[in-house]
């Protein structure tokens, strides 16, 4: 991250909604296939050189490196959109949502220790994401 590039780095925090009500309704197992659904749209919309990550429950991290920031609000609202689309499960069709945070840090500042800010401030973006609605995209510099 240290290259001295002029492109920000990114992470975009996802939370998918309603999967609790999968869980509640048809149990873990059924829960977790709209999990793996998720992740295999996710996986499909991103190039090679996006990390994606679980990061715990039904939340999902991705890092993007070079990207410009209204292409990631861009992508974000992609993501968004084909996360919405119904998802086949234990014979029945859901509807899920995601909520998205953004945060970006520009290469060639130190991130190291920053690092935590960095986290803190996409998670403060994804809480004011959850806030404004269930379904929504939220960015700031």
């Amino acid at each position: 991250m240290r290259d001295g590039g002029t492109q920000p780095v990114l992470v975009l925090l996802i939370d998918v909604d309603r999967v609790k009500n999968v869980n509640d309704l048809l149990g873990r197992d059924a829960g977790d296939e709209i999990l793996r659904t998720v992740a295999r749209r996710l996986e499909a919309a991103l190039r090679e050189d996006m990390f994606l990550a679980r990061h715990g429950g039904d939340e999902f991290v991705i890092v993007l490196e070079g990207v410009a920031a209204a292409d990631a609000v861009e992508l974000a609202d992609t993501l968004r959109s084909t996360l919405s689309e119904p998802m086949e499960v234990a014979g029945g069709a859901f509807d899920v949502t995601a909520s998205i945070g953004i945060a970006s840090a520009l290469p060639g500042s130190d991130l190291d220790p920053e690092s935590l800010r960095l986290y803190r401030h996409f998670l403060a973006q994804f809480a004011r994401a959850q806030q404004q609605q269930a379904d929504g995209v939220r960015a700031e510099r």
